[in-house]
């Protein structure tokens, strides 16, 4: 089906569901998705995927305009082939829905099959339906190849995400009594496989970082000439003892005789 929404026709249209799922193809012209609590752009060229009982709807904004090839699962379930496979494969890429992350080139051969099929269905004679169910499924299936091959990139991008935004909270909050318990939630890895690609990608452990980067800052302010009790509490630690062990670990000496060393000579440890 091929249908062209602009802002004339808004007041009319309402978020919904389907009991099937659905795929769109913006063939022109650019407007707007709304997305369970989500609004997106919506571009020319981009395959939208609306899994069965996702609401969504599709809508231009004053002076946009934009026009969609739409197909369903529903209309597939006369063809051969294995196509529940194939939506569950897109399901398992895009649970919640969205556009497809699919390659320039796999995006317009998926165009190409959309159009070819809409131009099928129109048609009266015998078999035109069933090839355009056959271009539907041929489209379904380059999504699946794309995504199949991208969902392993994109979900080591966003591990790497993850790890990035918990060495930053770390940088800001060392003073703060921090957990594990908070760095989970910046991203998606669960427990054990944070704690296993943080010491890969850090090269020490989250206590270890966290650790160094109070003892990093310590010697900032014991420089500076600051008490050690105060520095101490500054920094993160629970007491003076508990940073003079830290510290006499990683620099081989309390950190009294340290700070006069460096207060006297005015040099920075390497």
């Amino acid at each position: 089906m091929s249908v062209t929404i602009n802002d004339r026709g808004n007041p009319h249209r309402l978020r919904h569901v389907h009991d099937v799922h659905e795929l769109l193809v913006v063939d022109s012209g650019v407007g707007r998705q709304l997305l369970d609590e989500d609004e997106l752009p919506c571009n020319s060229g981009e395959t939208w995927f609306f899994p069965a009982g996702v609401p969504h709807m599709s809508y231009a904004r004053p002076g946009q305009s934009f026009t969609v090839l739409v197909a369903d699962s529903g209309g597939l379930e006369r063809h051969p082939g294995s196509v529940d496979d194939l939506f569950q494969a897109l399901l398992q890429v895009l649970p919640q829905g969205g556009p497809l992350p699919l390659r320039s080139a796999s995006a317009r051969q998926v165009r190409s099959y959309f159009r070819a099929a809409w131009q099928e269905w129109q048609q009266v004679a015998a078999g035109h339906q069933a090839c355009a169910i056959a271009h539907v499924v041929q489209a379904v299936a380059v999504m699946v190849r794309d995504c199949s091959q991208l969902a392993p990139l994109r979900e080591a991008a966003a591990a790497e995400r993850h790890l990035d935004l918990a060495i930053d909270y770390i940088n800001r909050n060392y003073m703060l009594p921090l957990t594990i318990a908070d760095l989970l939630p910046l991203g998606c890895l669960g427990r054990t496989r944070f704690l296993e690609r943080f010491t890969q990608y850090t090269g020490q452990s989250v206590g270890g970082y966290l650790t160094a980067t109070r003892l990093r800052q310590a010697e900032c302010l014991l420089r500076q000439g600051q008490p050690l009790v105060e520095v101490a509490l500054s920094c993160g630690f629970a007491h003076q003892s508990h940073m003079s062990r830290h510290f006499r670990q990683a620099h081989g000496c309390p950190p009294g005789a340290w700070q006069r060393v460096n207060i006297a000579t005015g040099e920075t440890e390497q």
